[in-house]
């Protein structure tokens, strides 16, 4: 997952809930893209979105075990994170643009099995 991956992460899990750093990093180990999240890139990032004051970060106490920051996704990251879907979004129009040309071009529509029909006739 390259830099903008975590940020985009980091501030889809924080819009839905504060989160301290490991469970941060444990949620997006979970995620197929991630294979090498590591703690050093996480609080990189972090500490590169507070500074862009995108999140905002807290001390917790808790009344047992150590203390740790939460982080909390400030109005200006919601504004960022819906502008990167807005992107994202504008993206996917213009991947799906240039595959219906290609396929229109090629004659192989997409079947509904996900094959082109070209591809089915030929399969069992």
């Amino acid at each position: 997952m390259r830099s903008r991956g975590w940020s985009l992460g980091c501030s889809s899990y924080l819009a839905e809930n504060p989160a301290h750093g490991y469970e941060l990093l444990e949620r997006l180990k979970a995620l197929p893209e991630a294979p090498s999240a590591d703690r050093g890139h996480l609080y990189r990032t972090l500490r590169r979105l507070d500074d862009q004051e995108l999140v905002t970060s807290t001390w917790q106490v808790p009344q047992a075990g150590a203390a740790r920051h939460t982080y909390t996704l400030t109005a200006n990251g919601l504004q960022a994170l819906d502008a990167w879907a807005g992107h994202i979004r504008a993206a996917l129009a213009r991947l799906e643009g240039f595959l219906e040309r290609r396929e229109a071009l090629r004659g192989t529509a997409p079947a509904a099995n996900g094959r082109s029909t070209e591809e089915s006739r030929h399969s069992p």
